[in-house]
């Protein structure tokens, strides 16, 4: 086994936080931005609390930046990587639940929509808006949440090494 090799993973994680941390930054600030304009302009109520609203977006964003990252450290060059996002992107929005209710749609576009992490951030933003419930009525929405940021952030640190070596 080699000597220092956790020196490597910490190097590796602390670049691509360093990468995704910016983005996060402006990510969270167009979350507050939204829900700020939404409420002053729309009167869309917030009926649960800001702050758990906040931590889930956290959550989502955090997944969805590294998955990107994942997707550009795959691509050779901007346009396959831009290619690759709109792969992502279009079955995202048309199978969350985001543009048409998830109710009418076939049975197999249902079960693609269980893959996809809008799916359940639609259900926690609605939740905590709308509802306003709290963490314990949201977990069935947050456990896939984490688990899909998690292997998103496994699996770009672990290909962005790879780009490195």
């Amino acid at each position: 086994m080699q000597t220092g090799w956790w020196i490597g993973a910490i190097f590796d994680v602390m670049m691509v936080a360093g990468v995704v941390s910016s983005a996060i930054a402006i990510g969270m600030l167009i979350t507050v931005m939204i829900i700020s304009a939404g409420w002053a302009l729309f009167q869309v109520p917030v009926r649960g609390e800001i702050v758990t609203l906040l931590i889930l977006s956290l959550f989502f964003l955090i997944g969805c930046l590294s998955m990107g990252i994942l997707l550009s450290t795959l691509a050779e060059n901007q346009n396959q990587a831009n290619q690759m996002i709109m792969f992502v992107a279009v079955p995202s929005v048309l199978l969350s639940g985001f543009v048409f209710p998830r109710e009418g749609m076939p049975l197999f576009a249902q079960w693609i929509g269980y893959f996809i992490p809008l799916t359940y951030f639609l259900k926690i933003l609605r939740g905590v808006l709308l509802k306003g419930v709290g963490w314990a009525d949201l977990w069935p929405q947050i456990w896939p949440l984490c688990l899909f940021g998690l292997s998103m952030v496994g699996l770009s640190i672990r290909k962005f090494r790879k780009n490195l070596g």
